[in-house]
């Protein structure tokens, strides 16, 4: 009984991971999806969202802190519950060049 429910567990732990690692469209860019969202971008590079993001209470959907970002909206929307201290898109300046 035990031996089933550890990779019971096992199993569901192996699929958080899958879950939270980001996919890849064909020409190499880091597709955006809503269960990536809170999303803080810390390496350069091109990333494009694959849907409608939202995000809720005092939060950032999307935060860039590297230089060299492309981000893609694609034609989809970021949105949230007009909470204040929450960003749609937030950009730091902090990066050197």
């Amino acid at each position: 009984m035990r031996l089933v429910s550890l990779r019971a567990a096992a199993a569901a732990l192996a699929g958080l991971f899958l879950a939270a690692s980001p996919s890849y469209a064909v020409d190499g860019v880091v597709l955006i999806d809503q269960t990536m969202v809170p999303l803080t971008i810390t390496d350069p590079g091109s990333y494009r969202l694959s849907s409608n993001v939202a995000v809720t209470g005092s939060a950032t959907a999307v935060s860039i802190q590297s230089n060299d970002v492309s981000l893609d909206l694609n034609g989809f929307t970021v949105s949230g519950d007009s909470m204040p201290f929450s960003d749609g898109i937030f950009v730091s300046s902090t990066a050197s060049r």
